[in-house]
């Protein structure tokens, strides 16, 4: 304590705290039956190794379960970008053919003109 009589902060935090034992405190006369079972607690169960090794075979059943999913995921997607680009192919193709068509209905256009063009004579030009 110090002058004023109150605990120093030291003293609070260095201080071990009081062990009881059971739920009661020890001086209580029904302490020893409300006291846990030996052997079988709360904090001993989920410290055990068993409750451990539980939890590991959870973690690796859902990290199994995870790499399935994702693995079926993948196989999707990659089906999909394959039938996407199917698709593109054809329609570049048929993009490609009806180019090529009207390139040779411009090239027909074209000589039908030179050929009107051709047989035209201009009133300026003499012979």
């Amino acid at each position: 304590m110090n002058i004023l009589g109150q605990n120093s902060l030291s003293s609070i935090i260095f201080t071990p705290p009081k062990k009881t034992t059971g739920f009661l405190d020890a001086t209580s006369s029904t302490a020893k039956a409300t006291s846990p079972a030996k052997g079988f607690g709360a904090f001993e169960f989920f410290n055990s190794k068993g409750f451990g090794g539980a939890l590991a075979a959870v973690g690796a059943a859902t990290d199994i379960f995870n790499a399935f999913s994702s693995y079926t995921n993948a196989r999707k997607s990659l089906k999909e970008q394959k039938r996407i680009n199917n698709l593109l192919e054809q329609q570049y193709h048929k993009e490609n053919q009806r180019y090529e068509e009207n390139k040779k209905k411009r090239e027909e256009a074209d000589k039908i003109v030179a050929d009107a063009a051709s047989l035209y004579e201009l009133p300026t030009q003499r012979d």
